[in-house]
Protein backbone atom coordinates (compact mmCIF):
# COMPACT_ATOMS: atom_id res chain seq x y z
CA UNK A 1 0.00 0.00 0.00
CA UNK A 2 1.44 3.05 -0.82
CA UNK A 3 0.46 6.11 1.44
CA UNK A 4 2.61 8.85 -0.61
CA UNK A 5 0.75 11.92 -2.16
CA UNK A 6 2.29 12.56 -5.57
CA UNK A 7 0.96 16.08 -5.39
CA UNK A 8 2.60 16.88 -2.35
CA UNK A 9 6.59 17.44 -2.49
CA UNK A 10 9.01 16.88 0.24
CA UNK A 11 7.99 15.10 3.57
CA UNK A 12 5.30 12.79 2.11
CA UNK A 13 2.23 10.87 3.47
CA UNK A 14 -0.16 13.99 3.82
CA UNK A 15 -2.07 15.71 1.17
CA UNK A 16 -2.58 18.54 3.90
CA UNK A 17 -0.39 20.45 6.36
CA UNK A 18 -1.73 18.46 9.26
CA UNK A 19 -0.38 17.12 11.74
CA UNK A 20 -1.15 13.82 12.14
CA UNK A 21 -0.75 11.59 15.91
CA UNK A 22 -0.85 7.94 15.44
CA UNK A 23 -0.04 5.13 17.74
CA UNK A 24 3.33 3.35 17.40
CA UNK A 25 1.02 0.11 16.30
CA UNK A 26 -0.52 1.93 13.60
CA UNK A 27 0.89 0.12 10.40
CA UNK A 28 2.41 3.51 8.39
CA UNK A 29 5.13 3.77 11.41
CA UNK A 30 7.22 0.33 9.78
CA UNK A 31 8.11 3.01 6.99
CA UNK A 32 11.13 4.55 7.73
CA UNK A 33 9.54 7.73 5.52
CA UNK A 34 6.67 8.32 7.88
CA UNK A 35 8.58 9.10 10.74
CA UNK A 36 12.09 8.64 10.59
CA UNK A 37 13.81 5.38 11.02
CA UNK A 38 14.16 5.55 15.07
CA UNK A 39 10.29 4.91 15.39
CA UNK A 40 10.68 2.54 11.94
CA UNK A 41 12.99 0.60 14.08
CA UNK A 42 10.55 0.26 17.24
CA UNK A 43 7.50 -0.49 15.32
CA UNK A 44 8.75 -3.34 13.06
CA UNK A 45 10.17 -5.26 16.20
CA UNK A 46 7.58 -4.62 18.55
CA UNK A 47 6.53 -8.21 18.55
CA UNK A 48 10.24 -9.26 19.65
CA UNK A 49 11.22 -6.42 21.74
CA UNK A 50 8.12 -4.57 23.45
CA UNK A 51 8.00 -0.68 23.50
CA UNK A 52 6.25 0.93 26.11
CA UNK A 53 2.93 2.67 24.92
CA UNK A 54 4.18 4.67 22.90
CA UNK A 55 2.42 7.77 20.38
CA UNK A 56 3.96 9.20 17.25
CA UNK A 57 3.62 13.14 16.06
CA UNK A 58 4.60 13.68 12.74
CA UNK A 59 4.09 16.18 9.88
CA UNK A 60 6.16 18.11 7.31
CA UNK A 61 7.92 21.17 8.88
CA UNK A 62 5.86 23.64 7.25
CA UNK A 63 3.23 22.15 9.47
CA UNK A 64 4.92 23.31 12.67
CA UNK A 65 5.45 26.52 11.52
CA UNK A 66 3.23 28.90 13.49
CA UNK A 67 5.46 32.25 12.13
CA UNK A 68 6.20 32.30 15.56
CA UNK A 69 9.58 31.26 16.76
CA UNK A 70 8.01 29.72 19.26
CA UNK A 71 5.39 29.83 18.47
CA UNK A 72 1.53 27.87 19.44
CA UNK A 73 0.53 24.51 18.34
CA UNK A 74 -3.15 23.99 16.87
CA UNK A 75 -5.08 23.94 19.95
CA UNK A 76 -6.91 20.56 18.48
CA UNK A 77 -3.45 19.19 18.29
CA UNK A 78 -2.55 20.47 21.81
CA UNK A 79 -5.64 19.16 23.66
CA UNK A 80 -4.57 15.36 21.92
CA UNK A 81 -1.10 15.40 23.09
CA UNK A 82 -2.22 16.46 26.60
CA UNK A 83 -1.81 12.54 27.00
CA UNK A 84 -3.88 11.66 30.37
CA UNK A 85 -3.76 7.86 29.52
CA UNK A 86 0.40 8.40 30.16
CA UNK A 87 0.96 10.99 32.71
CA UNK A 88 4.44 11.27 33.15
CA UNK A 89 6.21 10.36 29.97
CA UNK A 90 9.62 10.52 28.23
CA UNK A 91 9.77 12.88 24.56
CA UNK A 92 12.18 12.23 21.68
CA UNK A 93 12.17 14.34 18.58
CA UNK A 94 13.78 13.96 15.21
CA UNK A 95 14.22 16.13 12.09
CA UNK A 96 13.58 14.07 9.27
CA UNK A 97 14.72 14.08 5.77
CA UNK A 98 12.19 12.10 2.61
CA UNK A 99 14.55 9.07 2.90
CA UNK A 100 13.72 8.62 6.74
CA UNK A 101 17.25 9.74 7.53
CA UNK A 102 16.97 11.63 11.18
CA UNK A 103 18.99 14.27 13.13
CA UNK A 104 17.77 14.28 16.91
CA UNK A 105 16.32 17.85 18.17
CA UNK A 106 17.58 19.12 21.81
CA UNK A 107 17.77 16.68 24.26
CA UNK A 108 15.10 13.84 25.34
CA UNK A 109 13.00 14.79 27.92
CA UNK A 110 12.38 11.94 30.76
CA UNK A 111 9.77 12.04 33.28
CA UNK A 112 8.02 14.89 31.53
CA UNK A 113 4.36 15.66 33.03
CA UNK A 114 1.60 15.39 30.76
CA UNK A 115 -0.06 18.83 30.79
CA UNK A 116 3.92 20.41 29.74
CA UNK A 117 3.90 18.06 26.67
CA UNK A 118 2.76 21.05 24.54
CA UNK A 119 5.11 23.32 25.52
CA UNK A 120 8.17 21.05 24.65
CA UNK A 121 6.64 20.16 21.38
CA UNK A 122 6.68 23.69 20.76
CA UNK A 123 10.52 23.90 21.51
CA UNK A 124 11.42 20.92 20.01
CA UNK A 125 9.57 22.34 16.43
CA UNK A 126 11.49 26.00 17.00
CA UNK A 127 14.88 23.95 17.27
CA UNK A 128 13.90 21.60 14.02
CA UNK A 129 13.31 25.50 12.01
CA UNK A 130 16.26 26.75 12.94
CA UNK A 131 18.05 23.84 12.42
CA UNK A 132 20.99 24.79 9.83
CA UNK A 133 20.14 21.27 7.51
CA UNK A 134 16.25 21.81 7.91
CA UNK A 135 14.96 22.30 4.20
CA UNK A 136 10.88 22.33 3.34
CA UNK A 137 11.49 18.61 2.55
CA UNK A 138 12.07 18.35 5.75
CA UNK A 139 9.66 17.01 8.50
CA UNK A 140 9.70 16.77 12.89
CA UNK A 141 8.39 13.29 14.11
CA UNK A 142 8.05 13.22 18.00
CA UNK A 143 7.59 10.68 20.16
CA UNK A 144 5.77 10.74 23.30
CA UNK A 145 6.54 7.17 25.41
CA UNK A 146 5.41 6.01 28.83
CA UNK A 147 7.85 6.81 31.23
CA UNK A 148 9.96 3.56 31.85
CA UNK A 149 11.92 4.40 35.30
CA UNK A 150 14.77 2.15 34.61
CA UNK A 151 16.38 -0.15 36.99
CA UNK A 152 19.00 -0.77 34.67
CA UNK A 153 19.62 0.54 31.04
CA UNK A 154 20.90 -0.95 28.29
CA UNK A 155 21.94 -0.07 24.94
CA UNK A 156 22.58 -3.25 22.55
CA UNK A 157 24.92 -2.86 19.27
CA UNK A 158 24.30 -5.41 16.89
CA UNK A 159 26.83 -4.84 13.86
CA UNK A 160 25.40 -6.09 10.12
CA UNK A 161 28.89 -8.52 9.72
CA UNK A 162 27.75 -10.88 12.16
CA UNK A 163 31.06 -9.68 14.26
CA UNK A 164 30.42 -9.72 18.30
CA UNK A 165 27.74 -7.90 19.97
CA UNK A 166 28.51 -5.37 22.43
CA UNK A 167 26.14 -4.45 25.45
CA UNK A 168 26.76 -1.57 27.95
CA UNK A 169 24.62 -1.44 31.03
CA UNK A 170 24.15 0.63 33.59
CA UNK A 171 22.11 1.10 36.62
CA UNK A 172 19.07 3.46 36.47
CA UNK A 173 18.27 5.91 33.16
CA UNK A 174 20.77 6.04 30.90
CA UNK A 175 20.24 9.89 29.64
CA UNK A 176 22.91 9.45 26.95
CA UNK A 177 23.60 5.73 25.51
CA UNK A 178 27.56 5.39 25.47
CA UNK A 179 28.16 8.30 27.30
CA UNK A 180 28.82 8.17 31.01
CA UNK A 181 31.75 6.81 32.62
CA UNK A 182 29.91 3.94 34.65
CA UNK A 183 28.56 1.82 32.22
CA UNK A 184 29.85 -1.88 31.96
CA UNK A 185 31.05 -3.77 28.84
CA UNK A 186 29.57 -6.43 27.95
CA UNK A 187 31.05 -8.71 24.52
CA UNK A 188 28.79 -11.34 23.31
CA UNK A 189 30.33 -13.96 19.59
CA UNK A 190 30.14 -17.19 18.43
CA UNK A 191 26.67 -19.39 18.24
CA UNK A 192 26.58 -19.60 21.89
CA UNK A 193 26.96 -16.02 22.39
CA UNK A 194 30.24 -16.48 24.59
CA UNK A 195 31.46 -13.49 26.95
CA UNK A 196 34.64 -12.88 25.36
CA UNK A 197 35.23 -9.45 27.63
CA UNK A 198 33.35 -8.22 30.29
CA UNK A 199 34.47 -4.53 31.63
CA UNK A 200 32.54 -3.90 34.92
CA UNK A 201 32.72 -0.41 35.64
CA UNK A 202 33.01 1.54 38.90
CA UNK A 203 29.53 3.45 39.33
CA UNK A 204 29.14 5.87 42.00
CA UNK A 205 26.38 8.17 40.72
CA UNK A 206 22.91 6.63 38.72
CA UNK A 207 19.98 9.04 37.59
CA UNK A 208 16.67 7.97 38.77
CA UNK A 209 12.59 9.39 38.31
CA UNK A 210 12.25 12.34 40.59
CA UNK A 211 8.51 13.67 40.97
CA UNK A 212 9.01 15.38 37.95
CA UNK A 213 12.12 14.99 35.82
CA UNK A 214 15.50 12.73 37.01
CA UNK A 215 17.90 13.21 39.86
CA UNK A 216 21.48 11.72 40.50
CA UNK A 217 21.82 9.36 43.78
CA UNK A 218 25.03 7.51 45.09
CA UNK A 219 24.90 4.38 43.71
CA UNK A 220 25.21 2.39 47.30
CA UNK A 221 28.99 1.31 48.15
CA UNK A 222 28.07 -2.60 47.51
CA UNK A 223 26.35 -2.07 43.92
CA UNK A 224 28.97 -0.17 42.88
CA UNK A 225 31.24 -2.80 41.38
CA UNK A 226 28.53 -4.96 40.57
CA UNK A 227 27.06 -5.63 36.65
CA UNK A 228 24.46 -4.14 36.51
CA UNK A 229 23.67 -6.33 33.57
CA UNK A 230 24.40 -10.60 34.73
CA UNK A 231 25.86 -12.21 31.59
CA UNK A 232 22.88 -14.95 31.18
CA UNK A 233 20.30 -12.09 31.34
CA UNK A 234 22.33 -10.01 28.74
CA UNK A 235 22.56 -13.47 26.61
CA UNK A 236 18.47 -13.75 26.70
CA UNK A 237 18.92 -10.16 25.90
CA UNK A 238 20.83 -10.41 22.74
CA UNK A 239 19.00 -13.27 21.37
CA UNK A 240 15.91 -11.11 20.65
CA UNK A 241 17.97 -8.53 19.40
CA UNK A 242 19.59 -10.92 16.97
CA UNK A 243 16.41 -11.59 15.52
CA UNK A 244 15.53 -8.22 15.85
CA UNK A 245 18.10 -7.45 13.39
CA UNK A 246 17.58 -10.30 11.28
CA UNK A 247 14.27 -9.12 10.27
CA UNK A 248 15.62 -5.57 10.11
CA UNK A 249 18.05 -6.50 7.42
CA UNK A 250 21.18 -4.83 8.79
CA UNK A 251 23.01 -3.86 11.97
CA UNK A 252 21.44 -1.49 14.62
CA UNK A 253 21.87 0.48 17.37
CA UNK A 254 18.93 -0.34 20.05
CA UNK A 255 18.56 1.10 24.10
CA UNK A 256 16.39 -1.10 25.82
CA UNK A 257 15.54 -0.09 29.76
CA UNK A 258 14.92 -3.16 32.56
CA UNK A 259 12.05 -2.14 34.60
CA UNK A 260 10.98 -4.36 37.89
CA UNK A 261 12.11 -7.26 35.32
CA UNK A 262 10.33 -6.21 32.41
CA UNK A 263 12.61 -5.33 29.23
CA UNK A 264 11.46 -2.75 26.67
CA UNK A 265 12.84 -1.11 23.85
CA UNK A 266 12.92 2.36 23.96
CA UNK A 267 14.19 3.40 20.56
CA UNK A 268 17.02 2.28 17.96
CA UNK A 269 18.66 3.10 14.60
CA UNK A 270 20.07 1.44 12.03
CA UNK A 271 24.23 0.84 12.37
Amino acid sequence: MNHRDRNTVGFLYTASDALMQVPLSDPRCTDRAFAGDEVAVIARVADLLPAPPTTVVRGPLRAWDTGVDPGPLPPELVRRIMHPDMPFVTLRAWLVATDGATRPLGPRLYNIDHTAVADAAIEFAALGRRDPHATDAHGIALTMQRFIAADVSVQVTVPHDGGPILLRSSWGIQEEPGAGPGEDLLELDGPELTATGHRIAGKVVATVADVVGTRSVEVPPERRHSPALPVDQARAIARSCLLAVQRLGGGAELELAIEGGSVYLLTGRPS
